[in-house]
């Protein structure tokens, strides 16, 4: 069942593939790695509370695995709620941060109204990024997010990226 609900997801059904986790999830209540995929099934369906809730089963099965710490602080995030994502990403920050983590905290605390914090972790995030420009942009898909789910307003984001890339030059 595994395989098939992978399967599912791989091949873009990730209604399907929550459908088949959930099975897995009530036979292994206690397996992290099904949590995990299961949160993750449900965080490609958007339904964020659910997520959250199998990924913090996860998390507390597993405590090392960071990856259901990323995903939980993500959902938390796009959950609206900005205060609990802060306090994942800072314990990932303190882990194995990627590029990705400090642009998300980054995210994290400016809905918090912490903008220097989230002046450095923009920073970090341009300075680490593979795809590192000679400018630092917040991608469209976060910008929709911070204005819907945190009416930061367009405005504000467009003076957060244009003190990023003063401070770059």
């Amino acid at each position: 069942m595994r395989h098939m609900a992978h399967c599912h997801r791989a091949a873009g059904q990730p209604l399907q593939a929550a459908r088949i986790y959930a099975q897995l999830s009530e036979r292994h209540p206690d397996d992290a790695a099904i949590a995990y995929q299961y949160g993750v099934s449900l965080i490609d369906t958007r339904q964020w509370e659910a997520a959250i809730r199998q990924l913090q089963k996860s998390h507390y099965l597993n405590p090392g695995h960071v990856g259901s710490l990323r995903a939980l602080a993500w959902s938390c995030l796009m959950n609206s709620d900005a205060h609990t994502a802060e306090q994942h990403y800072l314990q990932l920050l303190a882990l194995q941060p990627s590029p990705q983590d400090y642009l998300n905290a980054g995210h994290a605390a400016l809905a918090l109204g912490n903008t220097p914090a989230a002046a450095g972790r923009y920073a970090k995030y341009h300075n680490h990024s593979s795809q590192q420009s000679h400018t630092f942009q917040i991608p469209e898909g976060d910008i929709r997010m911070l204005t819907e789910n945190y009416h930061l307003s367009p405005d504000d984001l467009r003076f957060m990226t244009e003190y990023i890339n003063s401070q770059l030059q």
